[in-house]
């Protein structure tokens, strides 16, 4: 009988042995993984810190790099505005320079325009028109018709010619004749009988005036007729602005430069060789008494029908 309990006592012993090592075991390897554990968390946490060592660097030059670019801004600003001062300053500089400069040639200019014109008024109260006639009536035509003869002058380089409306009135054919002996026939391109102008087309190329601003004529201006008056061709007469007149709602110049059968339609020109009028008719019975419709006064019909011609 004391054999089976001796047995079972022995098994109890063995088992508590286990039992007991079998703690132990667990209680080393919860030790040990709790030091591994720790150990984790150690390189985790010294990986942190390392970080953020690396943050607070990388914002301390962070705000280095700010407060470097801030000046290098605010330098940069100062730098512009000096350098925008200077040169404004030069600008202002160079434009006073300039303004003296301008002013300086402006008076010279003005000294020479004036001893111009003081010279054209010794050639004025002389009455020397010769260089002048030389190149304007070369611009100048004859004018005959079945019905009449007149005058005319080249208005455009290209043929236009503008003559009196009576000129050319009524008739059936009519022909040109230019100051270097050309005859050319015409074609009418329009015309204001209450004008009495009219404009006229020939081919080719040929030398042309100018309209003048008749508004800036004065009485007692010198002034020149040329035409072909009785059928003398290419005459030359001088006279004088007498007077201003509107009739019969046109503006003419009234002079004392002695017009005649064919002086009609021929330009009355100023002393810079520019049209300012366009001599019309006279007084029958009266000397002295000639009229041209100014050229302030028929310039834009002029320009109307070259335009509607293709001009």
């Amino acid at each position: 009988m004391e054999h089976p309990r001796h047995a079972f006592m022995w098994s109890v012993f063995v088992t508590l042995i286990l039992l007991v090592g079998l703690g132990g075991w667990q209680q080393h390897e919860l030790t040990k993984t709790r030091i591994q554990t720790a150990a984790v968390i150690d390189v985790l946490q010294e990986e942190n810190n390392a970080q953020a060592e690396t943050l607070k660097q990388l914002k301390e030059e962070l705000d280095a790099t700010k407060t470097e670019t801030q000046t290098a801004i605010t330098e940069t600003k100062e730098s512009l505005k000096q350098n925008i001062d200077q040169v404004e300053t030069r600008a202002q500089q160079s434009v006073q320079s300039l303004s003296g400069e301008l002013a300086t040639v402006k008076q010279t200019n003005e000294d020479k325009i004036s001893e111009l014109e003081q010279q054209l008024q010794v050639n004025l109260r002389s009455g020397d028109f010769s260089g002048l006639i030389q190149d304007v009536i070369k611009s100048v035509v004859s004018v005959r018709t079945d019905k009449s003869v007149g005058s005319g002058v080249f208005v455009t380089g290209d043929g236009y010619i503008v003559t009196n409306h009576h000129v050319i009135k009524d008739a059936s054919a009519g022909a040109v004749k230019t100051f270097d002996g050309q005859q050319l026939a015409v074609r009418i391109v329009g015309f204001n009988a209450a004008k009495d102008i009219a404009v006229l087309k020939v081919d080719g190329n040929f030398p042309r005036l100018k309209f003048g601003d008749s508004d800036n004529i004065d009485v007692g201006q010198r002034v020149i007729a040329l035409g072909s008056p009785a059928g003398l061709e290419f005459s030359v007469n001088e006279g004088i602005i007498s007077a201003k007149r509107d009739m019969n709602n046109n503006e003419y110049f009234q002079t004392d430069v002695a017009l005649n059968p064919g002086n009609s339609g021929g330009p009355l020109v100023d002393a810079k060789g520019k049209i300012i009028g366009i001599n019309n008719f006279k007084l029958q019975g009266y000397e002295g008494l000639n009229f041209a419709i100014t050229s302030n006064d028929v310039r834009d019909i002029v320009d109307d029908f070259i335009a509607q011609d293709g001009g």
